[in-house]
């Protein structure tokens, strides 16, 4: 949940009445479930100013994964 907060620059709320602006609630122009294997992920997307990022990477076999990060640092 903070990560979702400082994506779309929104507070954290205890009461339903005090969302009432952008500014409380954050926005963002796309959110969507997506599902890569067994693992489900909620996905936003076109944020004005992101405060956090992720970056999924997934491979076929850990082995391979960090052979190619050996790789890439040299």
């Amino acid at each position: 949940m903070e990560r979702l907060q400082l994506t779309c620059s929104g507070t954290t709320q205890s009461r339903v009445e005090k969302l009432i602006s952008l500014k409380i609630l954050g926005q963002a122009g796309l959110v969507y479930k997506q599902t890569l294997g067994e693992e489900k992920y909620t996905v936003v997307e076109e944020i004005k100013d992101p405060k956090s990022v992720t970056i999924l990477v997934k491979g076929a076999e850990s082995a391979h994964y960090h052979a190619g990060g050996r790789r890439s640092t040299r």
